[in-house]
């Protein structure tokens, strides 16, 4: 592919009072017309399998939107059973646009648009409107116009909340007014925004795989360094090895000592933590739940949590209270599979999702980087919910050098894992900016303040 640098975009001549609450002006030889006009109309699609249905049809649910490309996702796609005499009518066609119109969350709520751009039969499910693209519109112009709404939150004000589920209320939507420009500069606008997004989503990609190589850099050093196969004080590896008996581990350093986990450490779980109790901020005692440790600044250090307790309420709910220094981690479901490791900077309860390790007989910082090198999610016991008990914990074998080693392996993982990890920040920092750039390029081009058309005729001068 041959590549073009940015084109520049200059304003258009000459703009008039767009008449839309959330825009001031538009060029002037655009129109303003309800989104409702974009549409031939909204199709329900189908939900669950039709009666009497016998044919199989792949059937796009909200999991297969690709809400960074605007597109269907091929992932993980399903099927449906379609009344044969239905399916004619069911089917979804190239340049339709999918709307996403219940579920949702507070950070994600319903409304986003995707394109359905394949080859393949398929029809959508219940949560998902169908909406053929009218005469007016070029499909790929109307999903950044979308994409555009949904970004600035104008699908927010038509979210009706029932029985728990976010439902879009489509007349109230298709109501808002949006700016459209003729056929030509739609063409132009999704010409020059699909090499926009192309490149940037390339640069994010790219980026990406950089994250995912450092964080496999990461782990690999900390492997490295807490089982021995490098000695940190030389940058080798150590002169002599003796097996370990244990196959995931292989062979450690000859003068280290093989033990279970409770000799260096105790384990406990948590409480329940009863909903009546929860809530309240400003108390003496953190109380902690596994949501937490996602918390901004709980990444290693446990510095806050969304609810405390006083120590009256700790002892009625018979929560034992743990010091600074305390390692935690989840013991069940989902979370546990994450493998999270969390330290307390200060006294906290946890909740009963939770367990802490309290170390008593070796270096805590190289306890937390043994413990985020073990695979406490792939030692759970098989079944529905995974989890793992204080007992199978403490009786893990695990590699244990002398003190004067453990704290020269933390100190060394310290400083490295610290560059390593602002190095993974400052591509999460590229990747949101990279992210932000397309956000507000697809605003200024979708609502005329930037005029594309000469760029477009560049762009396609160059790929002649």
């Amino acid at each position: 592919m041959k590549e073009t640098t940015a084109p520049h975009l200059k304003p258009y001549r000459v703009y008039r009072e767009a008449g839309i609450d959330w825009l001031q002006e538009v060029p002037e030889h655009w129109v303003v017309v309800p989104l409702g006009k974009t549409t031939k109309g909204v199709a329900n699609g189908i939900w669950g399998d039709e009666p009497n249905g016998e044919d199989d049809i792949v059937c796009i649910r909200v999991a297969d939107f690709d809400r960074h490309r605007w597109r269907v996702s091929l992932g993980q796609l399903t099927t449906r059973a379609v009344n044969s005499k239905e399916r004619h009518r069911r089917l979804l066609r190239k340049g339709d646009l999918l709307l996403e119109k219940s579920g949702g969350g507070e950070r994600q709520p319903v409304g986003v648009a995707v394109l359905f751009d394949h080859d393949f039969e398929a029809v959508c499910s219940n949560f998902i409107a169908r909406m053929p693209v009218s005469e007016i519109c070029i499909p790929h112009w109307l999903i950044y116009l979308h994409a555009l709404l949904y970004s600035i939150g104008l699908n927010r004000r038509s979210i009706k909340q029932t029985t728990g589920i976010q439902n879009l209320d489509a007349p109230s939507f298709f109501g808002e007014y949006i700016p459209l420009p003729p056929m030509s500069e739609q063409k132009a606008i999704a010409r020059f925004l699909d090499w926009m997004d192309d490149r940037v989503t390339r640069l994010v990609e790219a980026k990406e795989r950089l994250v995912m190589l450092l964080e496999e850099l990461r782990a690999s050093t900390i492997a490295a360094t807490v089982t021995g196969r490098i000695d940190v004080r030389t940058g080798q590896p150590y002169p002599a090895y003796r097996p370990s008996d244990i196959d995931w581990l292989g062979r450690i350093p000859a003068h280290w000592e093989l033990a279970p986990f409770k000799r260096i450490a105790q384990f406990k779980s948590g409480v329940g933590f009863p909903v009546n109790d929860q809530g309240k901020v400003g108390q003496k005692l953190l109380f902690l739940k596994v949501s937490d440790m996602n918390l901004p600044g709980n990444e290693q250090l446990i510095r806050g949590a969304a609810n405390t307790v006083s120590p009256k309420v700790a002892n009625t709910l018979g929560a034992h209270v743990f010091g600074r220094d305390t390692i935690l981690f989840p013991k069940v479901g989902g979370a546990l599979l994450t493998n999270k490791r969390r330290i307390l900077t200060k006294d906290a309860c946890i909740d009963n999702n939770i367990m802490a390790c309290v170390v008593i007989a070796a270096d805590v910082w190289f306890t937390y980087y043994l413990m985020l090198w073990l695979d406490l999610g792939g030692m759970a016991k098989p079944g529905p919910v995974p989890a793992i008990s204080e007992g199978e914990v403490k009786n893990v074998r695990i590699p244990l050098p002398p003190p004067t080693e453990q704290v020269a392996i933390a100190q060394f993982l310290g400083v490295w894992t610290a560059k390593t990890d602002a190095a993974i920040s400052n591509m999460h920092r590229e990747i949101e900016l990279l992210q932000a750039y397309r956000t507000r390029m697809i605003s200024d081009v979708v609502t005329g303040k930037c005029d594309v058309r000469e760029a477009t005729h560049l762009l396609e001068e160059n790929a002649a």
